[in-house]
């Protein structure tokens, strides 16, 4: 098992957006945790450099996962598609649902 799946997952929302991809590489190539994509399109869409690179290798071997989720979709959301996978994590992952969920309210998106 890698020191990555040891640690557990991280969730990078806007995943395939241009400051997003270069931290998606970042965190993989950290090799500290595997990380959940997480963006609007219902499939991931990669460049030809992508797919025969660090993110491609990383989707392939299951250190990376792509999850189409529409943040501003409570329903999306609390159906569960980003979780972590124990349940103290998935206290931590609920808690800051409802507080991106309270914040759009918040702002009117």
């Amino acid at each position: 098992m890698s020191m990555a799946a040891e640690e557990g997952w991280c969730v990078v929302t806007g995943g395939r957006g241009f400051a997003a991809r270069h931290l998606v590489e970042m965190l993989i190539r950290s090799n500290t945790y595997c990380v959940r994509i997480a963006d609007l399109g219902p499939t991931i869409e990669l460049e030809p450099s992508e797919q025969l690179g660090l993110l491609g290798q990383a989707l392939h071997s299951g250190r990376a996962q792509y999850v189409s989720v529409d943040l501003r979709n409570k329903d999306q959301l609390l159906k569960g598609n980003l979780k972590a996978k124990t349940k103290h994590k998935q206290n931590n992952f609920l808690r800051s649902i409802h507080q991106i969920i309270n914040i759009v309210n918040h702002c009117s998106i």
